[in-house]
Formats: structure tokens, C-alpha cells, sequence
């Protein structure tokens, strides 16, 4: 829903011209594509194709325009958790019952297990090359994996000393040589962090204090490897280059406290979730509010860019979980194709 506003700028005190803006309706979140009670995770395996795990070990296949799913296919028995794109969309990785991380190849639905850990894993990132895995344990670890050799590489552990301090979530850099983590409430400094470390061997390069209650998310940019976003306070997002440090460094506003972060595939935008459920989307620096949900019991639970860097997908949750889509060139609901 637009309205259209008429401003009027002068130029040059000759003369006056009209000029049209378009202001998007936030109000308006549109209709969910999809409504189940047991939906427990979302990611795109395709500019058509949206994939959905659930907490009986389901993964679903969605059709982008029809809006109906293609493929019901099980591929676990225990609830499959933070589902990713790998492999240029040819595969979707998930966690299965807290501790196992799998693969499922789209196109032959075959299914693969790569990694089994003894601490539950928080978050993880699988190289381009599928070949190894970084992940962020409830230990306090930070793990590599080596798929390949079945092994683990490396591993900083204990990642702090403080009983109260956690992991809060994980990024890695499109050229898979760096890994930045949030820690929270850590024993050595009273403000969050945000630490970046260099693979393959895991050593500590840099970390950044965040004035905010907790670092809550943090990104790297898709096609710049040394470009990462992170929180700055508690309305605001940071980019900084982590080589130059504050020499290259820009803050960005936000109308909320920010919740997560997502680059489009292509880096054009950064799409930001807010804890008071605002969706705000940052072009050029400049950003721009897409939709607002309803003060909790909202929950923003997954954001999901397809490659095409068009559409973006949100898994939310009132009473049941939910999936809305929204066009991000025209900053609207999308309710199917041509809609």
C-alpha cells in the first residue's frame, strides 16, 4: 500500500518543479504464505524456491509464485534447526536435534550427515566449497571442522572465562578467511564484543566493544570480505572495514533496538530486524523501513535473501510461526508472481 506525496522543491529561483515520492505503508505486513505450528526454520534454495524445516525432522519445498509446496520429504526424526544455502543453492544445511549438521542436495533430495558434535552448536557456517565448518558451541567454543578429514582443525576453547558471558551469533567472510563472533558478558571486559578471527588456524586478529546491552548479530558483507557489520549501541548498525579499523568506519541509525542482520547475496542491501518488530532496509547507507509487526508476543525468528536479491522471507511467530514474503525492489508485501 503507497501513498503519494507532492513536494515541491525551487531550483535555482527560476523555477519550481514537482517532484513524486513514494512512501511505503509499514502497517501493511501482507498475508503469510504460510502457517504451521511446528515450522521451525526457513532459507531460500533458489530465486523460486523457498525450503522450510520443522520440529519432526520435515524439510518442505515451497513455489515462490504459486505460493504452494512442491516436496514434503523427511529426512530426520528430531526437529531440524537453523537451516542455510550452500553450494551456489544447490544444497540447504541444518541442524538436526541440537548436535548433528547435515546436508540435503535439492535436486536428488538426498540427504548427507557431516558433522556430529558433543556440544550443541549455537550457530555454524559452512565454506562455499562445503568442505569445512565453523561453528559456536554453548561450551564456549569456537570449532573448525574439516568435513573432508572428518576431524576437527581447531579450536579456541574456552572462548571466556566468565559463567555469565555467551555466544551470541557468528559470521563468515565470503573468501572463507575470517570468522567474527559476538561474546556477551565476557570475564575480561564489561561491554559485549565482537571478536574476528583468522582461519584456518582460529587466531584471534581483532575485537570491538559494543555499547549495547549484548551484541546480538553480526555480518559480513557478501562480496567484500573485509567489510562487517555489527551493533553500535542499541539503535544503530556499524560497518568498518576489519583491516583499516576506524579508518574505514560508518554508523547508520535505526528506528529499533537491533535484533539481526542479513546482507543480500549481492551486498546492495543489508536488511535489519529489530527486537520491537521493525524491518528496516539499508541501501547506500540510507535506511528505509519495510514493514512493522506488532510488539511482542511477535517474534522475529529467521530472514532469509534469495539469490536473485529481490525477495526476502521472514519466519515470525505470535501464537503459530509464520512466513511472510516481501518484494525489496517495490519494498512491499508479495503475494505471488506479478503481485
Amino acid at each position: 500500500m503507497k501513498l503519494k506525496l507532492l513536494v515541491v522543491y525551487a531550483f535555482a529561483a527560476l523555477f519550481i518543479r514537482p517532484v513524486t515520492i513514494e512512501v511505503t505503508d509499514k502497517d501493511d505486513k501482507g498475508k503469510a504464505m504460510i502457517r504451521d505450528e511446528s515450522l521451525s526454520s526457513i532459507c531460500f534454495g533458489g530465486d523460486k524456491c523457498l525450503v522450510t524445516g520443522n520440529k519432526s525432522g520435515f524439510l518442505d519445498l515451497w513455489d515462490i509464485g504459486s505460493r504452494k509446496r512442491v516436496a514434503h520429504e523427511q529426512v530426520a526424526k528430531l526437529p531440524i534447526t537453523l537451516l542455510q544455502s550452500v553450494g551456489s543453492n544447490k544444497y540447504v544445511s541444518f541442524i538436526v536435534g541440537g548436535s548433528e549438521i547435515d546436508t540435503f542436495e535439492l535436486d536428488s533430495k538426498r540427504c548427507r550427515q557431516i558433522v556430529i558434535y558433543d556440544s550443541n552448536p549455537i550457530e555454524y557456517r559452512l565454506t562455499s566449497d562445503c568442505k569445512q565448518c565453523v561453528s559456536i558451541h554453548r561450551d564456549g567454543s569456537l570449532r573448525l571442522y574439516d568435513i573432508v578429514a572428518g576431524k576437527e582443525t581447531a579450536t579456541v576453547h574456552p572462548l571466556f572465562i566468565s559463567p555469565n558471558a555467551s555466544l551470541g551469533s557468528l559470521s563468515l567472510s565470503c573468501d572463507n578467511k575470517l570468522v567474527a563472533v559476538t561474546v556477551n558478558g565476557g570475564a575480561l571486559k564489561k561491554d559485549p564484543q565482537v571478536v574476528v578471527y583468522q582461519l584456518p588456524m582460529l587466531v584471534r586478529m581483532s575485537d570491538y566493544s559494543v555499547s549495547a546491552q549484548s551484541a546480538a548479530s553480526v555480518e559480513f558483507h557478501t562480496t567484500e570480505p573485509e567489510i562487517l557489520a555489527m551493533p553500535a549501541g542499541q539503535k544503530a548498525v556499524r560497518l568498518i572495514n576489519v583491516y583499516d579499523g576506524d579508518a574505514e568506519s560508518k554508523t547508520i541509525e535505526l528506528p529499533e533496538r537491533l535484533l539481526r542482520l542479513k546482507f543480500a547475496p549481492s551486498g546492495n542491501a543489508l536488511v535489519v530486524s529489530c527486537l520491537e518488530g521493525c524491518v528496516t532496509v539499508i541501501r547506500k547507507g540510507m535506511p528505509r523501513d519495510l514493514v512493522q509487526f506488532s510488539d511482542p508476543p511477535y517474534m522475529m525468528r529467521a530472514l532469509s535473501v534469495n539469490p536473485g536479491n529481490n525477495l526476502l522471507a521472514l519466519l515470525v511467530c505470535d501464537k503459530t510461526p509464520e512466513v511472510f514474503l516481501y518484494d525489496l525492489e517495490n519494498m512491499k508485501p508479495y503475494n505471488g508472481a506479478g503481485k
